[in-house]
């Protein structure tokens, strides 16, 4: 059995409700698919597609979208899924995203991190300060924090 967030074509379909013989629905299964391994992280579909939703909002929006995606069930990410989240939404590279995680973890006392979290200590640096306010479609990646 799969994980519940990995899925088969005919899963991805079923989600969609489109049928499975339908003109896109496999190219859409396959820019998702790039090894055509038969299996894609469905999270990820989402992400993208709330990236496309959330264009003319604030940066910090699609960020909170994706802490929901691909949050555990007790409402925080782990390490590997907050380094993901940052990278693919912001941009900002690996060695930073280190140092925020290691700030933010140092005033957690869990061991995952939610929105939450990070929202707050973003809010208290001035170099996060555009997410709060740009659109994703005009917010360049935060390539210095």
């Amino acid at each position: 059995m799969l994980p519940k967030y990995e899925v088969d074509y005919i899963e991805f379909c079923q989600k969609l409700e489109i049928p499975q013989n339908h003109s896109h629905a496999r190219k859409l299964f396959s820019l998702f698919d790039p090894e055509s391994s038969g299996v894609i992280d469905f999270r990820n579909y989402l992400l993208c597609t709330q990236f496309l939703m959330k264009l003319n909002q604030p940066l910090i929006d699609l960020v909170k979208s994706a802490f929901e995606i691909y949050q555990n069930d007790s409402n925080g990410v782990s390490c590997e899924i907050f380094y993901f989240i940052i990278r693919h939404t912001l941009g900002v590279p690996d060695e930073v995203i280190h140092l925020i995680y290691s700030q933010i973890a140092k005033q957690s006392s869990q061991e995952l991190i939610t929105f939450d979290d990070f929202a707050k200590y973003a809010r208290g640096k001035a170099e996060f300060s555009k997410i709060f306010t740009e659109n994703v479609d005009s917010c360049e990646k935060l390539k210095q924090v």
